[in-house]
């Protein structure tokens, strides 16, 4: 069986507000596990459920999913996508005590995966699977669920969330030959490597990848009108870094930025020990704040341990300079 949660886009508005969209997707999610898995479940236990999740905590919540599998010798996978999505944005908009009171020893986040912790630990969810843009949330609730292996950087897994080189050739060999007039397959490939190839998340990888949301963004316009985009960058991307600016605040966070942009410009790239773990309050570290710049895909993992270099053309020229021009915006 498998419960599904997803915590993007989620009203921020204040702490009710915050509280009640957390506690109405956790139930939608567990409601959809009783009602996918009704013949593994039994009826009564979705009907027990309908009648009583409304007012349940989430503590009750997960120990009514957990006691169901449990009688029914069924196993859970949980997926949980965007965990940390609504404590970026909030973070990014300067409401970091927001942030803090979530994954405080009271806070309703911190319980909510302390509960889903004593769930695995009695047997009932077997495997979990965590994702998110940035490791800030991390810190705070490694604690009450210290079960976790990060896996962003493993070996096995470089080629996990991007398309390869075969895989870019192979949709290259399904596009209409009508579309290479201008340029013929073999062009068009490698100007798609200089535009978006280039990640590499552990240096002992062979093989770099492609970032999947700007190749499939490029596609979907060549293969409708032959060209290529008037703009190689997918703007739905370029939206994402304004979280990255809201994120880096202060004199001190910017002073940084112009001296690590200083530095990638002279050296083409840069030295730094990765922080997978960090705090609000700490995030502006040097290696820190070199490190977020990495998970918002700004920087890749060079060929050495402890080497970062930007990937592709439009990270080094486009984003860059895009938060080039932000810091002189901000003086």
């Amino acid at each position: 069986m498998v419960l599904k949660l997803d915590f993007s886009g989620m009203n921020t508005a204040n702490m009710e507000s915050l509280q009640k969209d957390f506690h109405y997707r956790v139930r939608a999610s567990i409601k959809e596990v009783f009602s996918t898995y009704i013949s593994l479940l039994g009826k009564e236990s979705y009907k027990t459920f309908l009648e009583k999740s409304e007012n349940m905590l989430i503590s009750q919540m997960i120990n009514e999913l957990k006691s169901a599998a449990m009688e029914s010798g069924q196993k859970i996978y949980t997926f949980i996508d965007e965990y940390d999505h609504f404590a970026n944005k909030l973070a990014s908009e300067g409401r970091e005590t927001f942030v803090k009171d979530l994954v405080s020893r009271t806070g309703f986040v911190r319980e909510f995966y302390e509960q889903m912790k004593i769930a695995s630990g009695e047997g009932a969810l077997e495997r979990f699977y965590i994702t998110g843009v940035s490791p800030i949330m991390l810190d705070e609730l490694s604690s009450g669920f210290n079960i976790m292996s990060d896996m962003t950087t493993h070996l096995n897994f470089n080629e996990m969330l991007g398309f390869t080189e075969g895989e870019v050739k192979d949709v290259l060999d399904k596009v209409s030959d009508s579309c290479y007039t201008d340029k013929n397959k073999e062009e068009v490939f490698q100007d798609l490597v200089n535009y978006y190839n280039g990640y590499k998340f552990n240096s002992k990888a062979t093989k770099t990848i492609f970032n999947s949301d700007m190749v499939l963004y490029f596609f979907q316009y060549f293969d409708d009108v032959g060209k290529y985009p008037d703009e190689i960058l997918d703007l739905n991307v370029k939206t994402d870094y304004s979280k990255l600016r809201g994120l880096i605040v202060g004199s001190s966070g910017k002073e940084q930025l112009k001296e690590i942009i200083q530095e990638l410009n002279i050296k083409n790239e840069l030295t730094f020990r990765l922080v997978h773990r960090f705090t609000f309050e700490n995030r502006l570290g040097p290696d820190e704040l070199r490190s977020l710049l990495y998970f918002f895909g700004l920087l890749t993992m060079g060929n050495f341990p402890g080497q970062y270099v930007a990937p592709n053309y439009v990270i080094r020229v486009l984003h860059w300079e895009y938060l080039q021009k932000f810091l002189e915006e901000s003086g």
